[in-house]
C-alpha cells in the first residue's frame, strides 16, 4: 500500500493562507481566523442540506443545524432564541391586555 507524504491542493492552499496572514496578522485577523478556517472546513466536508440562517430578525449568521430532527432556529438560544422568545412573549402579553 502507498501512502502519499504530498498535502492535498486544499492544504497546500490553507497553509499558503495561513503563511501570508502570519505575516499581515492584526487583532481583527486573529479573530476571524477560526471563522475563515471553520467555513473552509465545512466548505470542504459539510453536509449543505444543514446549512441554515439563523432566524434572528437582526442577525445574519450561517450556522449548521446539527439538531437530530434538523429544527434549529437560531445560531445561539442564549442570543437569538431567547432575544425572539423575549419578543414574543411581551407581543402575546400587549394583545391580551387590550382584550381585557
Amino acid at each position: 500500500m502507498y501512502i502519499s507524504t504530498k498535502a492535498s491542493p486544499a492544504r497546500q492552499r490553507e497553509a499558503q493562507l495561513a503563511s501570508q496572514l502570519a505575516d499581515t496578522e492584526t487583532a481583527l485577523d486573529r479573530m476571524l481566523w477560526p471563522i475563515a478556517q471553520s467555513a473552509a472546513e465545512f466548505l470542504n466536508a459539510g453536509d449543505f442540506s444543514r446549512l441554515r440562517e439563523c432566524g434572528g430578525e437582526e442577525c445574519g449568521w450561517l450556522f449548521e443545524d446539527t439538531s437530530r430532527n434538523r429544527s434549529r432556529q437560531w445560531c445561539h438560544m442564549q442570543d437569538c432564541g431567547n432575544l425572539a422568545k423575549v419578543r414574543r412573549f411581551r407581543t402575546r402579553l400587549q394583545s391580551s391586555t387590550k382584550t381585557q
